[in-house]
């Protein structure tokens, strides 16, 4: 169980109507100048499955009504998307030039200052440059970081009051909060990644660091509707967790972590969301599967929920230690066909990555010692790169000269990475020389014990 509590898989949020009432319809227009698809796509904040899609006739698609529950949504238009808000009512007209996308978004109707707020609140943080990068300046010392993170929150803070006076009352709620949980989340993560970007896993924050939970508010349901609010309530209980492990011991992590879910969240309704997210995004090693299933049957009540509780349930029993790897077929950076099935009789080390993933990137020089000194043994190292573009995976493996075997997936449904449910990167996968599963999730190559690890099974 590694310390570091940021990772460049992506967090989820369920929208749900809260008690402003129930779903209902909101009307939608857009005009599309210079259009590179066919349709606009509405979905929620955190997924890709559209909710709503707006055909477009000569870069124009008509007013239409549908059904939404209060919340954040994404517009997506191409490759491109932008961030907006929706509420029952709301009767927005959407346009934008693709050659500019993000400069040209505007929206006019009911709904159209909150939303053009939010296109001009994205540009504020691209002005930001490389500060926009947490992984950049967390790597400063403590009173840098909270100077620069202080700033960047305060000129967003200033951005939101110059409107808010004439934002839906709902809207300046949630936004406002948003806005404070987002940096309440980023001091929350400062010591275990200044620790990880600068290689001192001994760091601690001094006595005077402000606590970052100290009104964390676990009770008021409409919290939900912030997308950064329970990735927040996650570093809130990965804090307390963290203070329960002794000796190193993580194997009960996320005994612990579930326990929390239920003793620290009284509201039913946070706690259940709370599991849910677990259950779709950590819900995915081996260690006290049967134990953390039955807990967290107690926990969610929906069937949706329960549900994916089952199905993942199931899946990671079929990664246990000694089930057979599913094969994969994709193309190496000189385009010859690869097979896993290629390398039967090989140990096999998978490191699956990305080239914006700053974790990926700072584990390759280590990847690339571990190679060298074991390339004269019977192993195999094989680098997949993941969700990223192929021009970039190309320049990055050609420029940097990495070694081992390097693969390209066009898309993240491949049945290996649904067998081995790896949503997020980076993340390390151990065959056997049968091909036979001896880590669904293994060590990081940064890990000194993998080394060990390697040689004793290459001795064996």
């Amino acid at each position: 169980m590694s310390k570091v509590i940021f990772f460049c898989f992506f967090a989820f949020l369920f929208f749900s109507a809260i008690s402003y009432g129930q779903t209902k319809q909101i009307y939608f227009s857009a005009q599309i100048e210079n259009p590179v698809d066919d349709s606009v796509y509405i979905t929620p904040f955190y997924e890709k499955t559209p909710i709503k899609v707006f055909k477009l006739v000569d870069g124009e698609a008509k007013t239409d009504s549908f059904y939404v529950s209060m919340g954040y949504y994404k517009i997506h238009h191409g490759v491109e998307s932008t961030t907006i808000f929706l509420k029952p009512n709301f009767n927005l007209n959407f346009s934008l030039n693709t050659k500019e996308f993000d400069e040209t978004a505007k929206y006019k109707g009911k709904g159209a200052t909150e939303n053009n707020y939010l296109a001009e609140k994205y540009l504020l943080i691209e002005s930001f440059g490389k500060l926009r990068a947490y992984t950049y300046y967390a790597k400063f010392d403590e009173q840098d970081f909270l100077r620069i993170s202080d700033s960047l929150y305060q000129l967003q803070v200033k951005l939101f009051n110059k409107y808010k006076a004439n934002f839906d009352k709902d809207f300046a709620f949630i936004e406002g909060k948003d806005l404070e949980i987002r940096y309440l989340s980023k001091l929350s993560n400062y010591e275990s990644m200044h620790g990880y970007v600068t290689n001192n896993n001994d760091f601690k924050v001094s006595e005077e660091y402000p606590n970052p939970f100290k009104n964390i508010d676990l009770k008021d349901t409409v919290l939900l509707l912030s997308p950064d609010y329970i990735d927040y309530v996650n570093n809130y209980l990965e804090s307390l967790c963290y203070k329960k492990i002794t000796n190193g011991d993580f194997s009960n992590f996320y005994i612990y972590f579930i326990d929390f879910i239920n003793s620290e969240i009284k509201s039913k309704k946070t706690k259940e969301e709370v599991a849910f997210y677990y259950i779709k995004w950590r819900f995915n090693d081996l260690n006290n599967i049967d134990e953390r299933y039955q807990k967290l049957k107690q926990l969610v009540t929906k069937k949706e929920y329960l549900a994916l509780l089952e199905i993942n349930y199931q899946k990671i029993k079929k990664q246990a230690k000694g089930n057979i790897s599913p094969n994969f077929e994709l193309y190496d950076i000189d385009s010859n066909l690869v097979k896993l099935s290629d390398f039967k009789g090989k140990l096999v080390y998978i490191d699956i990555w990305s080239t914006w993933c700053s974790p990926c990137i700072k584990e390759i020089p280590y990847l690339m010692e571990i190679e060298d000194s074991l390339k004269a043994k019977n192993i195999v190292f094989i680098s997949i790169c993941k969700e990223d573009s192929r021009e970039r995976w190309y320049n990055t493996v050609t420029y940097n000269k990495l070694s081992g075997i390097h693969l390209f997936a066009p898309n993240k449904n491949i049945e290996f990475f649904n067998f081995f449910m790896v949503d997020g990167v980076p993340r390390y996968i151990l065959l056997d020389k049968n091909g036979k599963i001896i880590y669904a999730d293994a060590i990081r190559p940064s890990n000194k014990k993998i080394i060990e690890e390697l040689i004793k099974l290459l001795e064996d």
